[in-house]
């Protein structure tokens, strides 16, 4: 059997390369946002320079791609959270019948339950991961407005 000690440490070593990953997901997010800024704006600026609704329908789904890419890769960082919580309650009650290591089987019994609950669509709309896309969303439909009027 292994001590607590030891067992702590097992655990605070897991714990720590659960949030490294969780952490790793924010240059994901950085990316995402950065990319579909750029290329919705260059696309939603051609539309409006062009007058063509085509190009702005375009840069309205490119923009919608970006913002859906962003919600499922929040939704795969929260996919780890389950496990970062398992070992902070075992360590915080002294647990000691936790299941270790077990990174894995955590994020997909995390991930089955996100899907079937269509978390992604709730996270869709989390501030941090709306932003910017509804703007630059909420701009083409304007633009589209007023090419149709």
């Amino acid at each position: 059997m292994i001590e607590n000690k030891e067992l702590e440490k097992i655990l605070l070593d897991e714990y720590n390369k659960i949030v490294d990953i969780i952490q790793s997901y924010d240059t994901h997010f950085f990316k995402t946002k950065t990319w579909g800024v750029t290329l919705s704006g260059i696309v939603l600026s051609i539309g409006v320079t062009q007058h063509n609704i085509s190009v702005l329908l375009a840069g309205f789904i490119l923009s919608l791609s970006f913002w859906t890419t962003e919600s499922w890769y929040k939704m795969i960082q929260n996919g780890h959270m389950l496990r970062a919580k398992e070992i902070e309650n075992a360590i915080h009650n002294n647990q000691e019948d936790i299941k270790y290591p077990n990174i894995i089987d955590s994020y997909i019994k995390k991930m089955e339950q996100n899907r079937k609950e269509k978390k992604w669509l709730r996270m869709m709309f989390y501030s941090q991961v709306m932003y910017p896309h509804i703007f630059l969303m909420l701009l083409i439909v304007v633009f589209l407005i007023r090419e149709i009027l």
